[in-house]
């Protein structure tokens, strides 16, 4: 009977023992997922306020080329409308003088430097076009960049959380161990 007491004594202490080793070791993954969660929590918050800094940079730089690009259309209208206008106001030379053969000559050498300064012109817009085009290219390439860097967040948010999932399923299991040994010893 000695024996069985001793060896129930002996049980009963290895089995405290073994509540005070789980709850030790249950406690240290509490604080482990804790810390977790509180640096993926501030991991979070920096993600979010760079994407807020990103987006309102590339808001003011698209604001900033789009009043550029209405400039450029404006001074183009403008540009169009004095041509439309030197070109109505030729037609009406030409009418007034069909009947003179030299005054003809001179309207028609009028007519060639209109034309060439309009080539001119014409050289000049499609310089500012080709400009824009590589403008615009410029600002597509900012945004691809802008979306690249919001993908990365997203994929760190994503393995954050699936680091998170883990430790809880781990943190479960432990709590499930426990309570089977539990279980078991009574």
């Amino acid at each position: 009977l000695r024996d069985a007491e001793a060896k129930l004594a002996n049980a009963q202490a290895a089995l405290n023992q073994l509540r005070i080793d789980m709850e030790n070791r249950l406690r240290e993954k509490d604080e482990e997922i804790e810390n977790i969660r509180k640096s993926s929590a501030r991991v979070i918050e920096e993600l979010q306020r760079t994407l807020i800094e990103v987006e309102t940079r590339y808001k003011t730089e698209i604001s900033r080329i789009k009043k550029k690009y209405e400039t450029d259309i404006r001074e183009l209208e403008g540009a169009l409308d004095n041509a439309n206008r030197a070109n109505a106001e030729y037609l009406k030379q030409i009418k007034n003088l069909q009947g003179r053969v030299k005054e003809l000559e001179m309207l028609l050498d009028e007519e060639r430097r209109g034309a060439d300064d309009l080539r001119n012109q014409l050289a000049v817009s499609e310089r500012r076009r080709v400009a824009l085009g590589q403008e615009l290219e410029d600002a597509r390439s900012l945004l691809e960049a802008a979306e690249r860097g919001r993908k990365n967040a997203e994929n760190e948010l994503s393995e954050t959380s699936v680091r998170l999932s883990e430790m809880t399923l781990m943190v479960t299991s432990l709590t499930n161990d426990k309570r089977r040994l539990e279980g078991d010893m009574a």
